[in-house]
Parts: structure tokens; sequence; C-alpha cells
């Protein structure tokens, strides 16, 4: 979008704050990374524009430089205010991956990002697997999609009994708590098995008759069909959200999908009441 022309100005000036005044030269992974900066802050203008800024278009690149760098530095606050919101009442329900990522690494992050020198660096590497692809991500933009992911993760769990949701991930695995999975993909998945069979998710254990009957009924239905099943179950577990049903469904919707395709596999080969049993389908 922007000639390398137009570019190099910008970095000779933040090259300039970069050295406080006292230096045009630097090295050149430090210019790559300057440029990367920079790079990062026209990007982040265009996505907070109506449509997308191009050279030669009327605006001015350092301009829009600016504006790229005032949003990274306004999305910082945001992450960190979203942040300080899910502190008091975070729950990891004993997931160490998920509690050492949020109580120890995000404070870290806060304090090492450098918004106008290295705004592309997540620092952190986000361990704990969500369930929206951020990878396209990088910095303060990555950051704020992770965070913003485990809010609607912490809506989500912090509904159900507590003592209902460590039940069932140790029920899935004694050593969940060294896991680096998703925690509500394996809570959500007993809650499609438990609404399936019509059993309260806080309640006793399906027994196998009830493991065998769903057996059944899933392998007499085709896999459009299972992923059908499965997406009303979640319209109807997100529909006791209130204003947040549209963006629990927006945001389980794969891990949905992936679950009709685990649970319809498993029937079709005779193994799915087994798996029911032993929590390992």
């Amino acid at each position: 979008m922007y000639r390398m022309e137009e570019l190099i100005p910008i970095v000779g000036k933040l090259t300039q704050r970069y050295t406080s005044l006292e230096s045009t030269s630097v090295t050149y992974e430090t210019a790559n990374q300057l440029m990367g900066a920079v790079l990062y802050c026209l990007r982040e203008a265009e996505y907070a524009s109506d449509h997308a800024l191009v050279s030669g278009g009327g605006t001015d690149v350092w301009e829009a430089y600016e504006t790229g760098l005032f949003g990274v530095k306004e999305k910082v606050k945001h992450a960190l205010l979203l942040y300080h919101a899910l502190m008091p009442q975070f729950c990891a329900y004993g997931n160490r991956c998920l509690s050492d990522l949020f109580t120890r690494g995000m404070p870290e992050f806060f304090r090492r990002y450098d918004a106008e020198f290295e705004p592309q660096n997540t620092i952190l590497t986000l361990d704990y697997p969500v369930l929206k692809d951020i990878s396209g991500y990088e910095g303060i933009d990555r950051v704020y999609e992770f965070l913003s992911c485990i809010r609607l993760e912490q809506i989500f769990l912090m509904k159900m009994p507590k003592d209902a949701v460590l039940r069932q991930l140790s029920g899935y695995d004694p050593m969940y708590e060294d896991l680096a999975e998703n925690i509500c993909e394996i809570v959500l998945r007993d809650l499609i098995v438990h609404f399936c069979l019509k059993k309260p998710f806080a309640g006793e254990h399906p027994e196998q008759k009830d493991a065998l009957r769903l057996q059944e009924l899933v392998r007499d239905m085709d896999l459009s069909g299972m992923k059908e099943l499965c997406g009303n179950v979640l319209k109807a577990i997100a529909g006791e959200y209130g204003e947040e049903e549209a963006n629990l469904c927006s945001y389980f919707s794969k891990a949905v999908c992936d679950i009709a395709v685990r649970l319809k596999c498993a029937a079709d080969h005779g193994t799915l009441a087994d798996g029911i049993i032993q929590k390992d389908f």
C-alpha cells in the first residue's frame, strides 16, 4: 500500500525517538524492529478506518502512522481495563496453564509491552488454547482478542456450579490441572451429552443404558444432522445467558462442530457408549 520511500522518513523519526536524538544510526535488527512498528501502526490505522488508507489518496502517511499509534495505545488501555475487570472473579478451575498465563503472564505483558517501538511483539506465547483462531494477530491485538475470549469463557463457566465443573474436568482426566487444553470445550462436550440424555449437568453420571441409547440415536443420524443437533443444544444453553447469547454461540460454534464430528465418529465405531461412561470419547 505504501511505498518504501514514504516509510523511510517515518522510520527515521522513530529512530530519533528511539535513540533520544543522540543518533540516527541503529543496528540492522533494530531498524527492522522499527520498520515493523511503523507497519503495525499503519495497519492499526487501516482497521480503525471505515475504508483502507491508500497511498496518494489524500491521507498523509505520517498522520496515518500517528493515528495508528494512538489506536495501539488506546487498545492497551482497553485491554488493561478488561483484564482488571476479569481479575476479581477469575477462576482457572485448577488448570495451571490458564492460571499461570492469566495471573503471571498478563501482568508481565502489560509491564513490558512497548506500544511505540515494538507494538508487534506479543511477548507471551499464550499457551492456553482459546476456541477462536487468533494466530493472525500480533502484539496488543492478539492479547486483546485472547482476553476477549477469556471473558466469554468465564461468563460461560461461572453460571454453572463450580463443583460440577470441577467434577466434569476431573472425570475427563484426573490430571486435567496439567493439561494444555481448553477447559470450556471439555465442559461443553459433557453439557451436550447431558442435554441429549435429558440428564442434569450436576446430577448423576449417565448410566450404561442411557449411553447406549445416545449411541444408537447418533448412529442413525448423518453428520449434518448431528451438527444441527449440537448447534441447537448450544443455542439452548446460550439462551440462558441473556445478552451474551449471540457472542457465546459465535465463540463456541467451531468447537460444537468438532464435538459433533467426534460424537458421530465414536457412534459409528460403536465406542460412544463406553466413551461416555469413561469420559474419553
